[in-house]
């Protein structure tokens, strides 16, 4: 299996009140971030954002961070939980798969789903 990313989601993650990059619609294999601080003038890109989203996805893959955050952690000040998701497709089976995880939710608590997504678009 060699897996693509194709979209990246986020609700009330850290600073992220709503966070989606669709990565079908970034050209070639590397990605370059850039940020721009707007709570704190002439701080450039520092504390923007920028290595949250790579947090974002060693979350979301391997239940832990670089910078080793508590999971409680992530839950923004915009709600009492947290929630991100990521589309994967196989390249090779041409499969595509969600991972979805949410953090205190009021349904679904701290929880991950791996969800296959067949090709009529349903999810199972």
């Amino acid at each position: 299996m060699k897996f693509e990313f194709l979209k990246l989601k986020a609700y009330n993650f850290v600073l992220y009140k709503s966070l989606e990059i669709n990565f079908r619609d970034l050209e070639g294999n590397l990605i370059f971030i850039t940020g721009k601080n707007h709570d704190v003038s002439g701080l450039d890109s520092n504390a923007s954002g920028k290595t949250l989203i790579g947090d974002l996805l060693s979350d979301l893959l391997f239940d832990k961070t670089i910078r080793r955050h508590s999971s409680k952690s992530f839950i923004g000040k915009f709600d009492k939980w947290c929630g991100s998701s990521l589309l994967i497709r196989d390249t090779v089976s041409k499969e595509r798969f969600l991972v979805k995880k949410f953090k205190n939710h009021p349904k679904f608590g701290d929880k991950v789903f791996f969800i296959k997504i067949f090709p009529n678009g349903k999810k199972k």
